[in-house]
């Protein structure tokens, strides 16, 4: 009984009202953090600027590396506005992720809005608010957008005045399109096509000069880059000529805009200038020796002077120009110092009408301000903390120039610089040299993560573990050690208890609150391991505020940007070492979770090519990551390391592709490999998803109580996997519920109308799985006249395993006393006599909804003991929220009553009617008002306490971490409890007692002499 009504409690407890993990306001920012990114800023698309004319602040905007467009208070660092622009569409769920680093943004002098280009849409965003003002598809790709600022269309009989509008060139069916959009619509103004030279030809950029339009792309079949004017009011053709460069790269062409073209050679001995619309000049200068990379600073809108800053492997100095665009003559004006380091210089004007430019040269300790008109130094800052800067060199800077003092006749500059670290922040610095804010930009990208407990948590069971491996006496010393080793924190220990327990006693804090590592009683504030895209690792506390606590460069993707496709993290708890393989062999590592140090490199050595996945296995030297390879064929493996156990290897190359079942068996001198079993799907099918269970899936009960007091077995089995196959012919979508020891396939369902193009998300864990997927439903009409209609969406199918479909009934378990296995199946008595092997095959209860959403990111919830009932939790894109679905009660429950009420037994369970539709309630999402972008993965931990799980998400963008508490924090207090009441509570009693007592004691003899006369 008193089980039964444990039980009914948790089961109240997961109802929809009671799943939030904040449920009072003052646990935003306690309980969770949020990290809200950007990604690292373009060099050339981040930039002040003042989003109105009148407007005497500015804001720092920037197209990020993943496809952002944002702006941010220059003040504070606080993000005012952003937007994720889609690749293929306006849609959230169309995003293309190899399309990091590219895009293009330009601002409108004079107007209130940004024009931006990526993929194949062209934007124009209100600069103050970030509100859409238009947007235009095509169906090209964009390779270049800016502006042409006070173009008058005379064309136009709507718009006779000036206006700045848009030009974009595309790469589109073929032919390199140049189009002109209004900028009050985004209409098009007029378009100019030009035919491919080779089907390879790139496209590059525009370059706008008062009366005509450039369009620069290289022509390897003309020996360098090709130039297309065409006239700017009306879009027709000029003329076309070729510059003999030798250019045969993107990453050769340093700079098109304001009139210019310049670029180098492949081994960066020279660089070349040419002005665009004279007679083909070009003009050459010499780079210093040794010059790795060369980066050209100057405004699109105004070219005439432009700064060459060159690198050397430990130096960098730089060059200014002038241009003079009607002799079309470039000569070179002065030289800047050799400094020390990358460097970076940013190029700004304080004055549009203005034909000097400033450029500010930051190094690594100091920030120098020079006019492009003369050499002399205008402004020269110490940096209070020194830093190394990205090897990007984006930058952007803001000038403000005072005049001087009374009676002085100088002007004072002021500049404040924004700028990107070696370590991917992005950090402001004012004029005094000193840091305005930092932003953690370089979180963006994410690509696998764990939650882990921190290294002092476990130190004293490391102790305890090595100190029983030793001999009496040598565990009494070593414990006699560690205890006066301790003592050297016994001072601040005693120092930290008044203000521990005053604010324990007014409640400012709770220990489940104390952001003090030392202090993690209840596991909350264990380590995030997060690696990204671009080969970094990060070090998070999973706790309020999700500080940052190391970051290091594990692997380098080199110059060609290679992301870093990491398959696993490991983490070794013994040895505080954590092992992150990718996807490529020699791109992997091994850290010290503590400090985040690189310990080894390079650690699948034995594996070439691509890998899909690593896993743990046992052999007799102990545990170890087994790579698994693309194709599916392991190399050969030394007999010390000959895995105990079996293994399920997919191979991905070979079509149909499939998955098979292989074990090892260790003899004196080979580790033999044996495939037990293999699966391949029908003809015409392709697999798109494969689910396994969690590592760590604890179960809690082998049964689930119902309401009439009867227990339904569960069909706990460890070794299942889900397989999705689609069939894009058919349209139809097979799950599979594979025994990945015998390879039986267990269950299957058919799901008809699947759309192929989208992605298929599958969950295992404990006794069920569902899958996400889009595809056709029906819905009646309700009157026999009328055909039903057919409607797409999200589908979200749930399956319940059982032993048997009846209460109280095992099945053919209950009465056997047999051992069976899924290779050893259970020896079934016939009445004729005749035995029978009997796989026991689980009772499969499923419930298919429509969900108004894509849910993707699949995750559960997990616990220490798995009392606590399951959330699962998954990404709605539409609305830039994590929801967490309870597993049992008014939600994904298979078992709600279908076409009828629920009756008193079901009720007590917390079943309601199903209904083919699932709603997303606004209670149920665990980011509440939190805006939360491009989130890809979701990962959860269990803590010290039964009743709270945490939870990181991460991906493209944003970092997310919270924990939630599906059945409610029953082993912990609330933040609001009255600790003081309590306290003086007990007080008053111990006062009642200790005066009470004499007075009861005094009475009690008193009547015993009574009871004697």
């Amino acid at each position: 009984m008193r089980s039964f009504r444990a039980l009914a409690q948790l089961v109240v407890a997961a109802a929809p009202a009671a799943v939030n993990a904040i449920v009072y306001k003052d646990q935003v920012g306690n309980i969770d953090f949020h990290h809200q990114l950007v990604g690292l800023p373009q060099r050339d698309a981040t930039f002040f600027h003042r989003p109105r004319r009148d407007d005497k602040a500015s804001l720092l905007y920037t197209l990020s590396d993943v496809g952002v467009l944002g702006a941010v208070n220059p003040s504070t660092g606080a993000l005012v506005w952003r937007h994720l622009l889609a690749d293929d569409s306006n849609d959230d769920e169309n995003r293309d992720n190899d399309t990091f680093g590219a895009g293009h943004v330009e601002a409108v002098e004079g107007e209130g809005w940004l024009a931006a280009g990526l993929g194949h849409s062209v934007h124009a965003w209100n600069a103050v608010s970030g509100r859409s003002v238009w947007w235009a598809d095509f169906a090209g790709e964009v390779a270049d957008v800016t502006v042409a600022s006070s173009v008058a269309d005379k064309t136009d009989k709507t718009d006779a005045a000036a206006r700045s509008d848009v030009l974009a060139l595309f790469l589109e069916d073929g032919h390199i399109v140049l189009r002109r959009l209004a900028g009050n619509d985004g209409h098009v103004v007029w378009e100019h096509r030009e035919a491919h030279a080779s089907a390879d030809e790139p496209t590059l950029k525009i370059a706008v000069t008062a009366d005509k339009v450039f369009a620069v792309s290289i022509a390897p079949s003309a020996g360098g880059l090709k130039v297309v004017s065409v006239d700017a009011q009306t879009g027709y053709r000029v003329e076309e000529h070729s510059l003999a460069s030798d250019v045969n790269a993107v990453s050769e062409v340093l700079f098109v805009g304001g009139g210019i073209v310049a670029w180098t050679d492949t081994g960066r001995t020279k660089v070349k200038v040419s002005v665009l619309g004279t007679k083909h000049q070009k003009h050459e200068f010499a780079l210093p020796e040794g010059t790795e990379s060369v980066l050209v600073h100057a405004l699109r809108a105004n070219a005439a002077h432009f700064l060459v800053h060159t690198r050397t492997a430990d130096a960098h100095r730089a060059q200014v120009y002038h241009v003079n665009a009607k002799k079309g003559s470039v000569q070179k004006a002065y030289d800047l110092p050799q400094a020390p380091g990358a460097g970076a210089f940013a190029v700004s004007a304080i004055d549009a009408s203005s034909e000097s430019v400033y450029f500010t040269r930051i190094t690594n300790d100091e920030i120098v301000l020079v006019c492009s008109i003369s050499h002399g130094i205008l402004g020269r800052w110490p940096i209070a903390e020194p830093h190394a800067l990205h090897t990007s060199g984006a930058a952007a800077a803001e000038i403000v120039a005072r005049v001087g003092n009374a009676g002085s006749s100088d002007t004072v500059y002021a500049v404040r610089t924004a700028i990107l670290t070696a370590d991917e922040d992005w950090v402001l610095i004012r004029n005094n040299g000193q840091r305005a804010w930092s932003r953690p930009e370089g979180l963006t990208g994410g690509v696998a993560a764990v939650l882990v407990d921190r290294p002092e948590s476990d130190q004293l069971v490391r102790a305890l573990e090595e100190e029983e491996a030793r001999s009496p006496l040598a565990a009494y010393i070593h414990r006699v050690q560690r205890h006066f080793d301790d003592l050297e924190h016994l001072p601040a220990y005693l120092q930290a208890i008044p203000s521990r327990l005053l604010s324990s006693i007014l409640g400012s804090s709770t220990g489940s609150d104390d952001t003090t590592p030392v202090a993690d009683a209840f596991g909350f504030h264990k380590l995030a391991i997060l690696a990204t895209r671009r080969g970094r690792l990060y070090a998070l506390d999973a706790a309020s505020p999700g500080s940052v606590l190391w970051n290091t460069k594990a692997v380098d993707v080199g110059a060609t940007w290679t992301p870093w496709a990491v398959k696993t993290i490991h983490v070794d708890e013994a040895s505080g070492v954590a092992t992150v393989v990718g996807a490529t062999a020699g791109q992997s590592v091994a850290v010290k979770v503590e400090t985040g140090e690189v310990t080894a490199s390079n650690v699948n050595d034995d594996v070439s090519g691509s890998i899909t996945n690593a896993i743990l296995v046992t052999g007799a030297s102990g545990p170890w990551l087994l790579a698994l390879p693309e194709d599916g064929q392991i190399p050969a493996i030394p007999v010390e390391k000959c895995p105990s156990e079996s293994i399920v290897v997919r191979d991905y190359t070979s079509t149909p592709s499939g998955i098979r079942g292989v074990r090892f068996v260790a003899s004196d001198n080979a580790c033999t490999q044996e495939t037990t079993w293999t699966f391949t799907p029908p003809q015409q099918f392709r697999i798109v998803n494969v689910a396994t269970r969690p590592a760590v899936d604890p179960v809690a009960s082998i049964g689930r109580v119902l309401g009439d007091r009867t227990v339904l077995y569960k069909y706990l089995n460890p070794n299942l996997a889900v397989v999705a196959a689609i069939s894009d012919d058919t349209a139809v979508l097979i799950t599979f519920l594979i025994d990945t020891v015998s390879g039986q396939v267990l269950s299957s369902a058919t799901y008809d109308g699947v759309d192929g193009a989208k992605p298929v998300d599958c969950l295992l864990f404990e006794n069920t799985f569902l899958c996400t997927f889009f595809a056709d439903y029906t819905v009646a009409s309700g009157s026999p006249d009328v055909s039903p209609q057919t409607i797409k969406g999200y589908h979200l199918a749930v399956s319940d395993l059982y032993e048997s479909t009846e209460s109280n009934n095992r099945g053919a378990l209950g009465s056997s006393t047999q051992n069976t296995s899924a290779v050893d199946p259970l020896k079934v008595v016939a009445q004729d006599g005749d035995a029978t092997s009997q796989l026991l095959l689980p009772a499969v209860t499923s419930a298919t909804w429509v969900v108004g959403s894509r849910l993707t990111s699949l995750a559960v919830t997990q616990t220490r003991q798995s009392i606590t009932v399951r959330q699962v939790l998954a990404y709605v894109p539409r609305v830039h929220g994590i929801v967490g679905l309870p597993r049992v009660g008014a939600v994904l429950d298979p078992r709600r009553p279908v076409g009828r009420a629920a009756t008193a037994q079901e009720s007590e369970e917390g079943l309601v009617p199903y209904a083919p539709q699932l709603e997303i309630d606004p209670r149920l999402v665990i980011t509440h008002e939190r805006d939360v972008l491009g989130i890809e993965h979701i990962v959860t931990a269990a803590t010290h306490v039964e009743s709270t799980s945490l939870v990181l998400a991460f991906g493209r963008v944003d970092v997310f971490g919270t924990r939630v508490a599906p059945s409610l924090a029953f082993d912990l207090l609330d933040k609001g409890f009255g600790k003081l009441s309590m306290l003086a509570t007990v007080a008053a009693l111990a006062v009642g007692v200790f005066v009470l007592r004499p007075m009861v004691a005094k009475k009690q003899i008193n009547l015993r002499w009574q009871a004697l006369l």
